[in-house]
């Protein structure tokens, strides 16, 4: 062979080395050449290079970094390299692996555990049902994303770190406020009648989520904005029909299959991480509005008529007219306290969000087990939102044939008051812009003259009747909410024979929300105030047994196919009761109400549904 090598290269600047059966191409300086820097030796270093599964890697590239000197690993993953520099660090190298440098120091034996490159990753695609599959070989359109494009810039959800990043897949905020639902359409709404959201998965969890959760004029986000967006590894969008056939009628507006991260891919052992981010929102453009013209039409001062009179007689110009709460007329002057009352109302919001993961990867277990926590503040007084996230995953080899993936995820997401989104006088945003230019905001930004004196919670002090303090309402009339959702996963996977493989699944997704909304007494519209509460709980329960057969019949063609079933069972509830008449003020619970004034609803649907599915390609 050797003689035949020879004849081949004369000539040429190719050098070869063998190495038992193992035969590289490389150049005669990387096989020979020392460099200056080389000049004072340490003892040689030898080791072996393995992949995550323990198999030994031939063909690695060895170098001394910073130099051509260098060597590769033979047949059984092994290398041997001399001529040390002093603090001298060795570079592994391999296609479709990771490249890692390892600084020698006092070290004579160096193992090196390689890991798959993201690049290689790309061609691998989790689909329906979780099945892997070689992307070129689907007869459909799949979009992945991975997790660390989705952390680049933290986000208040996954949906939003989604954005712009997989093509024919429309993302928005629904009310474009931080915790609002967030709506995704593939391809294009499909109906008129629908959502049009995709089927969300989670390890296999199928996940109950909306287009929006709105409760008495505040969104409470959807379901999907609860999950921690730093314990995803892949997101993939299967955007065709027959992408989703295996998931039925629920899936007609494509799936969104969510992979979380186990603790593969890491290098063996124990791994700690931690990351902690910052973001400021800071309001920097307020609506225009005239500040030279008291409140009125067509010149004349009217405050207590339509909710927009901007044009009556100019202020500071001698006009004299009886303004609310005085007994003789005055000037109508205008006030530096409210030209600025947009940028006086909002504030900068700030949101600070923390992760915590323990990683732990042996040769007969991988695991990782996370904590998160999400902590925002709006850019208006009094609101905030809040997320606790608890991740543990991880998959035990009890057998080569044998595998236990057990999965538990744990997300709460809370807020004392969430912003009211609609266009009503509720709103502060209105109320604050649509405020007379010659009223004087200090008692109204004051907490201590909020209310007329002696009628403290009773009468709210209000520039025009059909008004509301916006400093008042973002105080006593608020949204609360609590949520906590739980997905879970229990799976065995067993090699029976070779080839063929048996998946036993049990999947449990459950959900319970509670949401209160408040307003105190004198509020516009409901002078004697009101309490709502609503308790609602979601629970889907699936149990899977699947049969998996895959086998290389030629070169360039192979043979997949799943036969399996499922038997899922669904269970909702809601209970509703309302009152617009409290008989203490800012007592707010369904006792304090007047007889009569109480609204009762309550709900529960149950579904079951048995199928059969199968798919060979």
């Amino acid at each position: 062979m050797e003689t035949v090598l020879q004849t081949v290269f004369a000539g040429t600047d190719v050098a070869y080395l063998i190495n038992d059966r193992l035969i590289v191409l490389t150049t005669p300086e990387v096989l020979g050449k020392v460099s200056p820097a080389v000049a004072q030796q340490q003892p040689a270093v030898s080791g072996k290079v393995t992949d995550e599964s323990g198999q030994p890697l031939p063909g690695v590239t060895v170098v001394i970094k910073g130099t051509t000197q260098g060597t590769v690993t033979d047949a059984d993953g092994e290398y041997s390299i001399s001529s040390l520099p002093d603090d001298a660090t060795l570079r592994f190298s391999f296609v479709g692996m990771r490249t890692q440098e390892v600084v020698i120091g006092n070290q004579t034996s160096i193992n090196i555990t390689m890991a798959p490159d993201a690049i290689g990753l790309d061609e691998v695609v989790v689909t329906a049902l979780g099945i892997t599959r070689d992307k070129k070989s689907l007869g459909y359109s799949v979009g992945t994303v991975g997790g660390e494009e989705l952390n680049v810039t933290p986000q208040v959800g996954v949906l939003n770190s989604m954005q712009g990043k997989i093509a024919g897949v429309q993302i928005a905020q629904t009310y474009g406020v931080r915790g609002s639902s967030v709506n995704m359409v593939i391809r294009g709404a499909s109906s008129l009648n629908s959502d049009n959201q995709p089927l969300f998965v989670v390890d296999g969890v199928p996940i109950n989520n909306t287009s929006d959760n709105l409760f008495n004029e505040a969104d409470l986000g959807n379901a999907v904005s609860d999950l921690n967006t730093d314990d995803i590894e892949t997101i993939s969008v299967l955007k065709g029909p027959s992408a989703a056939a295996l998931y039925g009628s629920r899936a007609g507006n494509g799936v969104v299959l969510i992979t979380t991260k186990s603790g593969t891919g890491k290098q063996k052992g124990i791994g700690v991480s931690f990351n902690t981010s910052v973001i400021a929102d800071v309001p920097y453009k307020n609506l225009p509005v005239q500040n030279e013209f008291a409140s009125g039409q067509d010149g004349a001062f009217v405050f207590e008529n339509d909710a927009y009179e901007f044009w009556g007689p100019k202020l500071d110009n001698g006009f004299m007219a009886a303004q609310r709460y005085e007994d003789s007329p005055s000037e109508l002057v205008s006030h530096e306290n409210n030209i600025n009352r947009q940028k006086d109302f909002y504030q900068n919001g700030w949101t600070q969000s923390n992760n915590l993961a323990i990683t732990g990867n042996y040769e007969k277990a991988n695991f990782r087990v996370s904590l998160g926590n999400y902590d925002n503040t709006g850019i208006m007084p009094n609101i905030d939102l809040k997320k606790n996230n608890i991740g543990i995953n991880g998959t035990m080899r009890l057998t080569d044939k044998l595998n236990v993936t057990l999965m538990t995820t744990v997300n709460e997401s809370k807020s004392d008051n969430r912003p009211n989104v609609s266009d009503s006088f509720l709103t502060p945003t209105r109320a604050i812009l649509t405020i007379g230019p010659q009223v004087d905001m200090a008692p109204y930004k004051n907490p201590e003259t909020w209310w007329m004196e002696g009628q403290t919670g009773v009468v709210q002090r209000r520039w025009k009747q059909r008004w509301n303090n916006p400093y008042l309402m973002q105080e006593y009339a608020t949204t609360a909410f609590n949520r906590t959702h739980v997905l879970n996963k229990v799976q065995m996977d067993w090699e029976f024979i070779n080839d063929l493989l048996f998946t036993a699944k049990y999947l449990r997704s459950y959900s319970v929300q509670k949401a209160t909304n408040q307003r105190p007494w004198d509020t516009n519209k409901q002078p004697y105030g009101n309490f709502d509460i609503k308790n609602s709980s979601f629970r889907e329960q699936n149990w899977e047994g699947r049969f998996s057969y895959e086998k290389m019949i030629l070169n360039d063609l192979d043979l997949s196919a799943n036969l399996g079933g499922n038997l899922r069972y669904n269970y909702s509830d809601n209970i509703y009761n309302a009152t617009t008449n409290l008989v203490i003020p800012g007592l707010y619970n369904v006792q304090n109400c007047g007889p009569g004034s109480v609204t009762y609803t309550n709900s529960w649907s149950e579904k079951k549904i048995n199928s059969l599915f199968g798919q060979i390609s």
